[in-house]
C-alpha cells in the first residue's frame, strides 16, 4: 500500500504462526527513511528512531452524522429522505392542474 519493504525479522515466542515483520519506507515529504516493526505482544507496532505515532483526537459532538444509537440514525435518515409517495402525489396533482388549465 505504501511501497514499503517488508521483511520477516523473527518469531514471537518462537511460534511459526506469529512472525515479527519490519516495514521500511521513506517519508513522502522529507525523504527520511524509517522503519516500523509489528509488536504481537502488545498488539501494535514499535516505531523506529526518529518517528512517533501520530495521535488524532476529535469530539463526536462536533462531527455531524454520528449518532449514539441506531434509532436516532434511522430517525435522522427518515427526516433527510423525502417521502416517495408524497413526491408521486405532488406530481400527479401538478399534472391535473396543468390539464385543467
Amino acid at each position: 500500500r505504501f511501497n514499503a519493504r517488508k521483511r520477516k525479522i523473527g518469531l514471537y515466542l518462537d511460534q511459526e504462526d506469529c512472525p515479527i515483520f519490519e516495514f521500511q519506507t521513506s517519508c513522502r515529504i522529507c525523504g527520511h527513511d524509517f522503519s516500523i516493526q509489528t509488536d504481537p505482544q502488545n498488539r501494535g507496532f514499535q516505531y523506529g528512531p526518529g518517528i512517533r505515532k501520530q495521535i488524532r483526537t476529535w469530539d463526536a459532538r462536533e462531527v455531524e452524522g454520528i449518532c449514539r444509537n441506531e434509532d436516532q440514525g434511522q430517525a435522522r435518515a427518515k427526516e433527510e429522505q423525502p417521502d416517495v409517495l408524497e413526491k408521486l402525489e405532488t406530481r400527479q396533482e401538478q399534472k391535473r392542474v396543468q390539464e385543467t388549465e
